[in-house]
């Protein structure tokens, strides 16, 4: 579809600037991080026109219809097992994969506010990617561990994130994606995310990307999600050629009559193919 057909709004982002030495984020001690966040203002189309021309393999992400076990956040925080076990039979379903498991713990479930101020330093408040290369390979060696078993056997693998609003609309709050398709990865800087301590401890410490400034880039949003929808992108794929892992962010929309915090649920899974 054409951009120009579609809805859009527009937003302030933070990028990366050009950072000297090892690019690092730690969340125990922010003192100890080494970043530079450069804000650009650019526009997000709404994809909800286009959701059927949306593809995991080529963009790297998609809305679906799904109804999760329930949309309290208190029961959610209570019940993960039961809202990661429908997720998963979901994503089984719908990729074709032979075995899919939640990614450690599995389940967060995040209280956001607009800020109107995209310059905060905090989670998730710049452009990024989850998951290098390396380290998608580097957390399924873990999930081998943590479960006991061997996922070396299975020809492909590959890393589902999603995302819920459990909140209704309208939210002030969202989050938005980055065209796969139109992501140069020669705009990507690798960085150290520590995100509790000791670091030794597996899942304490990655690597995930930043992304500097790419006007070619092509950004989305989804209008007025519901509960009963969930957006599925990918974190990895071990198929080269299906590997679209798309920039994400979080965005304060416009202000609208009736906008309330957004209230959201995220997981990650890893899907195994025969």
């Amino acid at each position: 579809m054409d951009l120009a057909q579609l809805p859009r709004i527009e937003g302030e982002m933070n990028f990366s600037g050009p950072i000297e030495g090892r690019a690092a984020v730690y969340v125990p001690d922010w003192s100890r991080s080494n970043i530079n966040l450069e804000p650009h203002r650019l526009a997000f189309y709404d994809a909800r026109p286009m959701r059927s021309e949306l593809s995991l393999d080529q963009q790297g992400f998609a809305l679906f219809d799904h109804t999760g076990p329930s949309t309290d956040p208190e029961w959610l925080k209570d019940n993960e097992t039961a809202y990661t076990d429908s997720v998963s039979a979901f994503l089984q379903q719908m990729s074709g994969a032979a075995r899919v498991i939640a990614q450690g713990t599995g389940m967060l479930v995040r209280h956001v506010e607009a800020t109107r101020d995209n310059g905060r330093i905090g989670v998730s408040r710049w452009v990024h990617a989850d998951y290098t290369r390396k380290w998608g390979e580097v957390w399924r060696d873990w999930m081998e561990g943590w479960h006991g078993e061997d996922f070396h056997r299975y020809s492909r693998y590959c890393i589902f994130q999603t995302w819920r609003q459990i909140s209704p609309a309208p939210a002030d709050n969202t989050l938005v994606f980055c065209d796969a398709s139109t992501c140069d990865l020669r705009k990507l800087i690798v960085f150290d995310a520590v995100v509790r301590e000791p670091v030794e401890v597996p899942g304490n410490w990655f690597e995930s990307q930043f992304s500097r400034w790419d006007e070619n880039q092509r950004w989305h949003y989804f209008s007025d999600l519901s509960p009963d929808e969930l957006i599925v992108f990918k974190g990895y794929d071990s198929d080269l050629s299906r590997d679209a892992q798309p920039l994400h962010n979080s965005i304060d929309l416009p202000p609208r009559e009736g906008m309330i915090p957004r209230i959201s649920v995220e997981a990650r899974f890893f899907a195994f193919f025969e």
